[in-house]
């Protein structure tokens, strides 16, 4: 993760994987990478 600190990247977290909240932050934070397990 430092790489991608250093190099002016950011990190988002949800507390509990909500599809909705997923759709709303990846639109608010404008993300790139979305990291998350198969069965989301």
């Amino acid at each position: 993760m430092m790489p991608t600190f250093t190099g002016g990247g950011s990190l988002s977290l949800l507390a509990r994987f909500d599809p909705a909240a997923m759709l709303e932050m990846v639109r608010r934070d404008q993300l790139t990478i979305m990291a998350g397990v198969p069965t989301m």
